[in-house]
């Protein structure tokens, strides 16, 4: 495109425009990456090129005047779709106010909604109220029904009650969508909730609904709740087994250390009494692994190197071996 604007202009682009030139730079591209829409708008912008004749000595009043024809239609098409919104607002019906069981959901209240439901099942009384005699009814600003309002409740322990009465007792549809076709089981946010459409499902079977088409989990039936919670209790003790043991360990790990400590203090303290007592000191060695002073006579030897233990002969051995088959590495590189 560059290479067919300098053919056409030259070398001076002063009638077009370029790379670095303000028309370039400002093009009114979305936040973030351009989506598809935005980029074949910029592309017929950038690909379309209208010639026409221009009088630089018409007047200014002329210039206010004088309005292009693809702007002209853009004008009308903007006015024409403030008509349709207009239209569109007006024709919007109101919002239709929530019910006692709607509220009842809402407000996680259980005992409301237990009864209103009993309700539902004495529509030959005179007293009764038409207006919760649909368990599906729609109210809200989003069009949401009782389910919906349950699944969206605060108290999420209340609000499994609520779920679970509406679907079992008064068989509330979970595949029905609010005005933005939600499910009510997407707006549970909680495990609680979300196992309350599940124990719902096992309790009412198969044949009632179509849970998969409501994203509805597998069933969870009552055995199903007993073996989790095995499960989870058991999972627990491990894990304070586990907690107690490596509690043990180190208590075992410090009382040790302590005792040597205690040890060494000991032996230190003889020797200084008995220097003060004028005893000349048994002459004792240093283990050459752990560096603990003991009688000659009581440390083993082996090669150049006196112990104090077969175990610190046996860690110091496998120390030295180890340090041989790294230097045999290091040599055959």
């Amino acid at each position: 495109f560059w290479d067919d604007a300098l053919k056409l202009f030259g070398n001076s682009l002063e009638f077009g425009f370029h790379k670095k030139s303000t028309a370039v730079k400002s093009i009114p591209l979305d936040v973030g990456r351009p989506s598809f829409e935005g980029v074949v708008a910029i592309y017929h912008l950038m690909t379309t090129c209208s010639v026409q004749q221009i009088d630089f000595q018409y007047t200014e009043n002329e210039d206010r005047q004088q309005i292009p024809a693809k702007s002209q239609r853009l004008i009308e098409d903007g006015v024409l779709a403030e008509k349709k919104v207009e239209k569109k607002c007006e024709k919007a019906q109101p919002m239709t106010p929530l019910t006692p069981l709607h509220l009842a959901a809402r407000d996680g209240d259980i005992s409301e909604l237990q009864s209103l439901l009993a309700k539902m099942d004495h529509t030959d009384d005179q007293n009764y109220d038409a207006s919760i005699c649909d368990i599906d009814e729609r109210a809200g600003v989003d069009s949401m029904t009782a389910l919906h309002f349950a699944a969206s409740a605060k108290n999420t322990h209340l609000a499994a009650k609520c779920v679970f009465s509406l679907l079992v007792d008064g068989h509330a549809n979970p595949c029905a969508l609010d005005s933005r076709n939600r499910l009510p089981y997407f707006l549970s946010a909680n495990d609680n909730i979300r196992n309350a459409f599940r124990k719902a499902r096992s309790e009412l079977g198969e044949d009632i609904w179509r849970w998969d088409d409501a994203k509805i989990g597998p069933p969870l039936s009552k055995q199903d709740v007993i073996e989790r919670k095995k499960k989870a209790s058991e999972k627990k003790r491990r894990q304070r087994q586990k907690q107690k043991e490596r509690k043990a360990t180190k208590k075992a790990e410090t009382l040790e250390l302590e005792k040597k400590a205690a040890l060494e203090a000991k032996l230190g303290e003889e020797e200084v009494k008995k220097s003060l007592d004028g005893i000349k000191p048994k002459r004792g060695r240093k283990c050459d692994f752990c560096g603990v002073v003991k009688l000659q006579s009581h440390m083993f030897h082996r090669l150049d190197h006196y112990y104090c233990s077969t175990d610190c002969v046996k860690r110091h051995q496998r120390e030295l071996m180890a340090a041989a088959a790294v230097a045999r590495l290091g040599s055959n590189k």
